[in-house]
């Protein structure tokens, strides 16, 4: 009866390891993917060819969105994204179109430094009225929610997938 009782022990104890290391993992990657999305924030303030780019970073993938006025400029975005060490890889769906710099730009720009810490979430800016869309988890959400308001945008619409 012995060997039984400790092969299932031996058993447990594996399983518990496995899902302490699968937790860690997750945790860090998700962290990474902040440090990701932090450092594309930064360079978007300073690069007006993000003006019109949306994006989002989900296990070290980014996505990119939107619209910016030229090839040129979509290349210098593609570049920066590149130069960012530790993004495994994206995917560009940036439109080549006419960019608009609007009144809502101070706004984009005060959204897009929120969404540093939340970086499967992205916004689309327009009259005054914030679109979130993306993941999150329910208490990430909550907390966003909260930090948005406080931008005091005329409206908050959310397409957020929620996670329990």
């Amino acid at each position: 009866m012995k060997p039984l009782i400790h092969n299932f022990h031996n058993i447990l104890l594996k399983s518990v390891l496995i899902g302490a290391i699968a937790s860690f993992a997750s945790c860090s990657q998700q962290q990474t993917d902040k440090e990701i999305k932090a450092d594309i924030t930064v360079k978007a303030k300073s690069n007006l060819n993000f003006a019109g780019v949306n994006y989002t970073v989900n296990k070290g993938l980014v996505t990119l969105t939107g619209k910016c006025p030229s090839e040129y400029a979509k290349e210098e975005i593609e570049g920066a994204i590149k130069s960012i060490n530790i993004v495994k890889s994206f995917i560009d769906s940036i439109k080549v179109a006419p960019v608009t710099i609007t009144t809502d730009q101070p706004l984009k720009q005060a959204v897009d430094s929120l969404l540093m810490n939340y970086a499967a979430v992205d916004a689309e800016v327009s009259n005054d009225t914030v679109t979130l869309m993306g993941e999150a988890n329910r208490r990430d959400f909550a907390e966003l929610m909260q930090k948005m308001k406080k931008l005091n945008p005329l409206q908050i619409k959310s397409n957020v997938k929620v996670e329990q």
